[in-house]
């Protein structure tokens, strides 16, 4: 079922063992050194905790991402072709990062995660730095800016943990000895690991985890199927005011989670051609709308795919690129999914683009000369399942585009497709 207010998905994560503060058992003490010694210890301890490389071949199945309300930090980078926005924290793409501004450098620097009720938060998962290996005239871009190193996470019952990250270029899990009960956590930079060109500190992702799947859910009393992250791309022909809604009267399902905010009348952006999106109410820079719903919409499945779940990235690129989708619209869908199918043995997999549209139809003014809205179902099965091949249509884009996609996990199906 649709997590209320904020996103619950599968992480690719590894166990992280931690450490804490060790009291010196070599001092002696007497009189009032005894009682000061007693007061001391009796003072709530902060944990300190190591950040783990993500093992992407194998992780617990019971981690799930909690998508706060708003992301808010101490300030973010405005560059002249690019923003550095607090948003790209929780975009699950590490070609996009944080950078702070004030204090460029990092140090003190500070970005927040908020929930509009308390959630149970086992831990983060974080990249302490700018990824990209092929950035335009200087190759691989990590190790030229500031990274993090160290710093504190502090919740809004007061409770504080301290931190230290490697220096890789990759996803690092910091994992909890408990749950901590809370409606914010902040992530505050203390010390970086020192750029060899700039003096300018990147995160890419900063995402809080849980290790309970119906945090924060109203349970009804019918199970419905996640309408899982639908992103939409726009890209007019000029720069142009853009307001996209969800036909809620058509719409065959709800709508649960919107970043940016959805409001009363939709999303209304100012869009570049290059994709690029400002929001009307806040100025904010976005690379695409995101929401996520709840169907109890019974899907066909007279056709499809049937995929080994080792071969899920290679399906997806050329699947993908067939319909229509560019590497960088391809690439965030694999990023997501990815994670959930690949464990599998294997997946069946459909493509019900023509059914998700009627389903869920978007109302765009001003109106786009052509738009594709991919939206893939799998069900994860553990032997081959001889299914009818289905036949994909190719996407030719014209003047004003917009493109879409997302999906949904099947459970309890027939594999006798």
């Amino acid at each position: 079922m649709m997590k209320k207010n904020f996103l619950l998905g599968f992480l690719l994560l590894s166990i992280l063992p931690s450490c804490g503060n060790k009291k010196n058992t070599n001092e002696t003490h007497s009189g009032n050194d005894t009682l000061n010694t007693t007061v001391q210890e009796n003072k709530p301890q902060v944990k300190n905790y190591h950040g783990k490389v993500m093992d992407k071949e194998d992780y617990p199945g019971d981690l799930f991402i909690l998508l706060p309300n708003e992301v808010r930090s101490s300030g973010a980078l405005k560059g002249k072709n690019e923003n550095y926005d607090e948003a790209f924290m929780i975009d699950h793409d590490a070609f996009t990062w944080w950078t702070p501004d004030p204090n460029r450098d990092g140090n003190g620097a500070w970005i927040q995660l908020d929930f509009d009720m308390e959630v149970p938060v086992k831990g983060f998962e974080v990249w302490g730095g700018s990824h990209n290996p092929d950035y335009p005239g200087y190759g691989d871009i990590y190790k030229l800016n500031n990274r993090v190193k160290k710093g504190t996470c502090e919740f809004s019952d007061g409770e504080i943990i301290t931190f230290e990250l490697n220096d890789v270029d990759n996803w690092q899990l910091v994992l909890f000895d408990s749950v901590i009960y809370t409606t914010s956590i902040k992530l505050r930079i203390n010390e970086v690991y020192k750029g060899e060109k700039w003096n300018d500190l990147c995160i890419a992702e900063f995402l809080a985890l849980t290790n309970d799947y119906d945090a924060g859910t109203v349970v009804s009393d019918e199970e419905g199927m996640d309408v899982a992250k639908p992103v939409i791309y726009l890209y007019p022909e000029k720069k142009t005011t853009i307001n996209v809604q969800l036909d809620k009267t058509q719409m065959e399902g709800s709508l649960d989670v919107s970043y940016p905010d959805y409001g009363n009348k939709g999303w209304t952006v100012t869009a570049t051609p290059d994709g690029k999106l400002t929001d009307e109410t806040t100025g904010k820079f976005y690379n695409y709308l995101f929401w996520e719903g709840t169907t109890h919409k019974k899907w066909s499945a007279e056709d499809g795919f049937c995929v080994k779940g080792t071969e899920t990235a290679a399906f997806l690129e050329e699947k993908l690129s067939y319909m229509g989708l560019l590497p960088n619209e391809y690439n965030d869908f694999i990023v997501y999914w990815l994670p959930l199918m690949q464990k599998n043995k294997y997946n069946l997999v459909r493509f019900a683009n023509e059914e998700y549209n009627k389903a869920f139809p978007l109302v765009i003014n001003p109106k786009p000369e052509s738009v594709l809205r991919i939206y893939m179902l799998f069900t994860p099965v553990d032997s081959p399942v001889n299914v009818s091949k289905q036949k994909l249509i190719p996407f030719e884009r014209k003047g004003f585009t917009v493109i879409e996609w997302g999906g949904s996990e099947v459970r309890n199906v027939s594999p006798n497709i």
